[in-house]
């Protein structure tokens, strides 16, 4: 009798030691899936990080280069706003000698 109930069992048993090993590997793998999706998403939120802190230089630099521009444009108006004056002076001073010339000759 005692053979017929380990011949019963005796398979069930090595049924379930196989799949108690795979059960094992399956759990073995998703910790390690998990794991490395875990790595992935550190990876991932370090790498955003570094484009947030990218994105502010971009725009730091940005804004520097545009205050930049408007310092040189306003630079330009004055220099032409001064080139203007001089013309004016000097078409001037050019009319003041042909009248002073025109006086002399008269």
């Amino acid at each position: 009798m005692e053979e017929d109930i380990k011949n019963v069992y005796a398979p069930h048993e090595a049924n379930n030691a196989v799949y108690c090993q795979a059960l094992d590997s399956a759990i073995t793998r998703r910790k390690c899936k998990i794991a490395e999706d875990k790595e992935r998403g550190e990876n991932i939120q370090a790498r955003i990080a570094f484009l947030q802190i990218e994105e502010e230089q971009f725009w730091r630099e940005t804004l520097q280069l545009e205050t930049e521009i408007n310092r040189l444009e306003e630079e330009e108006i004055q220099s032409d706003r001064a080139i203007t004056s001089l013309a004016k002076k000097v078409q001037d001073s050019l009319s003041k000698r042909v009248s002073l010339r025109q006086s002399l000759k008269t």
